[in-house]
């Protein structure tokens, strides 16, 4: 006997899905069909206490090879402070995108700190687009394979 498949949909809305399915801006059947469960959770900014571990499971999953638990201790000690001091007016994915960068350009600044690291990555993400200094340099062997465009 095969087993039937259990769809599951997890949904997320910044706008009251409720209120605009009474005004008919939203489908009432898709509505209830979504509603089995709901919560509300806080932004990252009135949850600080989620933020060092969320950046931590962020950056174990973007490495591909983690962190040890000394250095799990280097990066809560460098970086714990200036997470949770940070607003994240783009919530959780903000910090998703941040630690990305962060376990991108760890391997090319082995020398450098994590928290100088965490200052080239918000002084790139806030230049992007505009000229300025190369915040990643890439090491020379492979600065001679890519073609670096402006």
């Amino acid at each position: 006997e095969s087993a039937q498949p259990f769809p599951r949909l997890i949904a997320a809305s910044n706008c009251q899905l409720d209120g605009m399915t009474l005004s008919g801006k939203f489908r009432q059947d898709f509505f209830y069909y979504i509603s089995l469960l709901n919560f509300k959770l806080p932004p990252l900014r009135k949850r600080r206490e989620d933020i060092l571990p969320l950046a931590l499971l962020f950056y174990d999953r973007f490495s591909g090879t983690g962190l040890c638990q000394a250095g799990r201790e280097v990066f809560a000690q460098d970086l714990g402070r200036r997470l949770q001091s940070y607003a994240w007016p783009g919530n959780v994915r903000e910090l998703q995108n941040v630690i990305r960068r962060l376990a991108l350009v760890t391997p090319l600044l082995p020398e450098v700190s994590w928290g100088e690291r965490l200052e080239r990555v918000w002084a790139e993400t806030k230049s992007a687009g505009e000229e300025g200094p190369e915040y990643f340099p890439f090491p020379a062997p492979l600065k001679a394979r890519v073609e670096i465009r402006a």
